[in-house]
């Protein structure tokens, strides 16, 4: 950084790394007794637009089913 003295501050905050990887330790060890019950999801734009136009079809699936079904 361009900062002035800023490594100085750096250095200064640098203790706060060790106490805060044993507390992220101790929250992953929480997986081992409780496991995700679900895969996480997936935000990639070709899933996006996949699930979109997947959506978009049955849609327009059920829209034509409707309209023979009413008589339209």
């Amino acid at each position: 950084m361009d900062a002035p003295h800023y490594q100085f501050y750096v250095g200064e905050k640098l203790w706060t790394v060790m106490p805060a990887a044993a507390l992220v330790q101790q929250h992953v060890a929480t997986f081992e007794d409780f496991p995700p019950r679900q895969a996480p999801a997936g935000f990639s734009p070709q899933g996006l637009v996949e699930a979109l136009l997947q959506a978009a079809a049955q849609r327009q699936g059920n829209q034509l089913k409707g309209a023979s079904s009413h008589g339209r």
